[in-house]
């Protein structure tokens, strides 16, 4: 497997709980990697979201009630084999998995990210996971309000 971590630059200031946040991170990570049995590529990207991005921007203040002017993203993109489209939606669901369904995996338990979801809400943030399009793999991003207050 091969490792790619892109940080942004001049990122705001968020608040967090560090021992949930690592939780979080592990779960994504562990995921990504279970979903490369044979290895592939894992990228981690830091970056923010502004009022540049103004659809996205509107979409995180819904999602997350806030109504921040700006997001700190963590990324997860990995090239494994994906998550079914039938499954995405239920995805957060208490108990749902999808390993198993995957060649040869032994199962979860489907509580990583319902757990991760409850993590982010209590940040006041977003967790999101869509298949990457060509159909390989996954991009997992959570997303943390700044302490930046408007000028």
């Amino acid at each position: 497997m091969t490792l790619y971590a892109t940080y942004g630059s001049s990122l705001p200031s968020v608040s967090i709980y560090a021992a949930a946040v690592k939780q979080v991170l592990t779960n994504i990570i562990n995921n990504a990697i279970e979903a490369m049995p044979d290895g592939g590529e894992l990228r981690v990207r830091t970056y923010s979201v502004s009022a540049h991005n103004v659809e996205y921007l509107s979409r995180l203040r819904r999602r997350t009630g806030t109504r921040a002017d700006e997001y700190v993203v963590v990324s997860v993109r990995d090239s494994g084999c994906g998550i079914p489209d039938s499954a995405l939606p239920r995805i957060f669901e208490y108990a749902f998995t999808t390993k198993g369904a995957r060649d040869g995996h032994s199962g979860g338990s489907g509580l990583g990210l319902t757990h991760s979801k409850t993590l982010m809400e209590l940040h006041n943030g977003d967790i999101e996971v869509n298949n990457n399009e060509g159909g390989k793999g996954v991009t997992a991003r959570i997303t943390f309000p700044s302490l930046r207050r408007p000028a």
